[in-house]
């Protein structure tokens, strides 16, 4: 009987789910769920919508043994007590204190022995990736998602680095000085908006219209994107030149407009002299569904569990 994964990817605005193999990493046809998700209102609510689109994917379980659940969550999360941390007034912070892993398994009316397990989402990315997707042949990579954050994680034979020299602390780049901030408010989607309004004077409601602006000829839009991307470049030559990287795969949903800031930042890493194959998601949306159903195989569980704390 075949194992499989309940797995899911929260961000800010949306929950995906799928039943992934535990060994395999195959997602099971006709399970993929989606629903979107307000992050500004309360627990119950949130919670009743994540266990709406969980069900759905339940639906296809069939004859197969279900292993557990596994969870991408955003940061700030307690990944090891499985409970909602102080959010500082960025999202879920209504689920400051409760303990998701019990609730869920509650609401879902599985076995209340079942694994839960939780992964910070960007990490999860990268270890979807690693396992089934474009870093799958290399040692050594380096993942980053920008969209409504800026996410990152470092990967060593298929397991994160979150300590130790070779990478900075917990093992990603969101928190680290950058110019008159930290690297999430120059990465991330409010980054790009807010480079264009200093080029050119005005606000856009976000990086899809930001690059409809570029393609139809806004010279301000494209040195906006240009500008983010060089930064961008320059900002992690010395992490992936510390850490060995042999390749970088972007993903989230401002690669999208990969064409406009990409050959920017790729440019900043040769000219640097760092040498790395960049790669795009192969799996996409599916990639940190992918990389949460991993923590229900156990041989992986067991080289990553010391590590859920430092998240």
């Amino acid at each position: 009987m075949e194992r499989v994964a309940l797995a899911c990817d929260i961000g800010g605005s949306h929950i995906s789910s799928a039943l992934v193999g535990a060994e395999s990493g195959a997602l099971v046809q006709n399970s993929h769920a989606a629903r979107a998700v307000d992050s500004s209102q309360g627990a119950k609510h949130i919670l009743e919508v994540w266990t709406q689109a969980l069900h759905d994917s339940l639906m296809a379980l069939g004859e197969r043994e279900l292993a557990g659940l596994g969870c991408a969550m955003p940061s700030p999360f307690d990944y090891r007590q499985g409970m909602g941390a102080r959010s500082t007034g960025r999202k879920y912070e209504s689920l400051e204190g409760v303990k998701v892993g019990e609730a869920l398994r509650s609401a879902l009316g599985v076995d209340p022995s079942l694994p839960v397990r939780f992964i910070n989402d960007a990490t999860a990315f990268a270890v979807g990736e690693a396992w089934r997707g474009a870093t799958a042949p290399y040692a050594r990579s380096v993942a980053l998602t920008l969209g409504t954050g800026f996410g990152s994680a470092f990967i060593h034979n298929g397991v994160p680095v979150l300590a130790g020299a070779l990478v900075p602390p917990q093992g990603c780049l969101w928190h680290l000085p950058y110019h008159h901030g930290i690297a999430d408010d120059y990465f991330s989607t409010r980054g790009f908006v807010a480079e264009y309004a200093a080029v050119a004077g005005q606000t856009v409601s976000g990086v899809r219209a930001l690059a409809d602006r570029a393609r139809e000829g806004d010279d301000s839009a494209v040195v906006a994107f240009r500008r983010r991307g060089k930064q961008l470049g320059e900002f992690v030559v010395p992490w992936l030149k510390g850490f060995g990287a042999e390749s970088l795969v972007v993903g989230g949903n401002i690669t999208k407009a990969y064409t406009l800031w990409g050959p920017a930042m790729e440019h900043a890493l040769t000219a640097s002299d760092v040498a790395v194959d960049v790669r795009f998601s192969t799996l996409h949306e599916d990639a940190a569904v992918v990389g949460a159903a991993r923590l229900l195989d156990e041989h992986f569980w067991q080289s990553i569990e010391h590590l859920i704390e430092l998240m």
